[in-house]
């Protein structure tokens, strides 16, 4: 068993409420003291990472209580111990009874807090109402139904806390304050936060605007440090963390290592790629290289296995098309152009519509890719859809002929061979258009978290393969049978 450094699981209702800015005040709060602080993401998201990571000056991880296998979770949370960090802040993704769309809510925070015995620090939002019913809000939280707290498990509740944002006034506060202090005298109530118009983390379709857009984040943190801090008691906060056991673990974890040499494509456009990740392939021995085509940059001409992550190519793809050395790397790269052969590319999502024949922008200008994989795409018609993970977790909430977000839990059955294996889980997390994919079969056959088939998705041509899943752990039960 390993130990983890104090930590502390920060959470709330649902999407929207802050918890993202309240974890990043409190991580850049104690990295200004000079502590050394560690962020992870609990629950499907890349774009929150982006900001806990620019808080806290280190990797955020990711650790899905869903997609990954319990060897993967074990692996990750090894990672995060061995970081030797002063404090650990882990931010839930949605609410924190939300999980997967099965009737369960299976991979909820509050089964994940549960069962390690994680604290929980519950963020009520006051917005709009009085303290009776932020009271009686967080009864259902302190005390909830077991039908709905995502855990099959007779566990005790995790230790909880309380902190309230949305505060319109000095009045209001004090309404609040004596409601929850009435209600909950056990339950430590660490800080009553006032609105603050100015404190609040732009949004796009698909969840926040990632963190390097923003020029001003580093003001943001420091207006965000100073609202926590003269509103909430940091001290107490801190003492409420605790550290958790962890079960050390061996090197087996998330997805293997798909060649010996790897490149990553890895920039603005390229961002949807969890950091544990390529820890695991780095600690199996393999190599792996990043390059940026928004730079211009070609794959590494000696690397065996091309990743292109998912990201925004909507909003870079004039320079994606653009880019002629990016673009025909990746043709030399497929059509074994080098004195090492063929490479085998695999995209995710954004790479996916890379690797594509193009991509038609908001504006209806049609932007060519690479021409590699039967794909088109437009992003020209639909709405946006806001929230911190657009309903990641739950089913699916649109078709793609209609430009709607797609975002649910899913397992995958590939027809290829692909990280050791053909079962996968993962999450499917995209809003465009398909105007056309290829009349062959797709790439992976999905089944939502319910186990409901839900059509495919994907293409794939020679050594060259993509979808719009993400693959987050394989099943290796099936490895033995296959080579990658």
């Amino acid at each position: 068993m390993m130990r983890s450094p104090p930590a502390v699981l920060i959470a709330a209702g649902r999407s929207g409420l802050g918890k993202t800015l309240l974890a990043c005040a409190l991580l850049a709060s104690e990295r200004s003291k000079g502590k050394r602080v560690q962020a992870c993401k609990l629950g499907p998201d890349y774009l929150d990472p982006q900001f806990l990571s620019r808080a806290s000056g280190r990797d955020c991880m990711n650790l899905d209580a869903w997609a990954m296998r319990e060897v993967s979770q074990q692996g990750v949370w090894s990672l995060l111990c061995e970081r030797d960090a002063d404090l650990l802040v882990v931010e839930s993704a949605m609410g924190l009874f939300d999980g997967a769309a099965d009737g369960r809510n299976s991979g909820s925070a509050y089964a994940f807090a549960a069962r390690h015995g994680l604290p929980v620090l519950l963020l009520l939002s006051a917005k709009n109402c009085g303290g009776a019913s932020v009271a009686a809000s967080a009864q259902g939280f302190l005390h909830p139904l077991l039908a709905v707290t995502g855990s099959s498990e007779d566990l005790p509740p995790p230790p909880f806390a309380l902190l309230v944002n949305d505060l319109a006034s000095a009045r209001h506060a004090r309404g609040v304050e004596q409601a929850l202090r009435r209600a909950f005298p056990d339950t430590p109530l660490l800080g009553l936060l006032p609105r603050e118009e100015g404190l609040v983390l732009p949004s796009r379709h698909l969840g926040l605007v990632q963190a390097e857009e923003l020029s001003e984040l580093e003001d943001l943190f420091s207006r965000a440090v100073a609202w926590l801090s003269n509103n909430a008691d940091i001290e107490r906060l801190l003492n409420f963390a605790r550290s958790v056991s962890v079960p050390s673990c061996c090197d087996d974890f998330l997805l293997p290592p798909p060649a010996q040499r790897i490149g990553v494509a890895r920039d603005r456009a390229f961002r949807f790629f969890y950091p544990a990740q390529a820890e695991r392939w780095l600690r199996s021995g393999a190599e792996v290289s990043f390059f940026s085509p928004l730079a211009d940059e070609a794959p590494p001409s000696d690397v065996e296995w091309i990743h292109l992550p998912g990201g925004y190519p909507e909003l870079s793809a004039a320079e994606l098309g653009s880019k002629h050395r990016f673009l025909q790397g990746l043709r030399e790269a497929a059509h074994g152009s080098n004195s090492r052969g063929a490479a085998r590319i695999y995209g995710e999502c954004g790479g996916y519509i890379c690797l594509g024949k193009g991509l038609t922008d908001a504006e209806g200008v049609r932007h060519a890719m690479a021409d590699l994989l039967p794909l088109s795409v437009s992003y020209k018609s639909g709405g946006e859809t806001g929230g911190e993970t657009g309903g990641e977790t739950g089913g699916e909430t649109g078709g793609e002929k209609r430009g709607r977000s797609r975002l649910f839990y899913a397992t995958a059955e590939s027809r290829v061979a692909l990280f050791a294996s053909r079962r996968f889980s993962g999450h499917v997390f995209h809003k465009a258009v398909v105007e056309s994919e290829g009349a062959g079969e797709g790439l992976f056959s999905l089944r939502n978290a319910a186990g409901e088939p839900c059509g495919k998705t994907g293409s794939s041509v020679g050594g060259v393969c993509g979808s719009f899943f993400h693959a987050i752990d394989g099943d290796n039960s099936v490895s033995s049978e296959l080579s990658v």
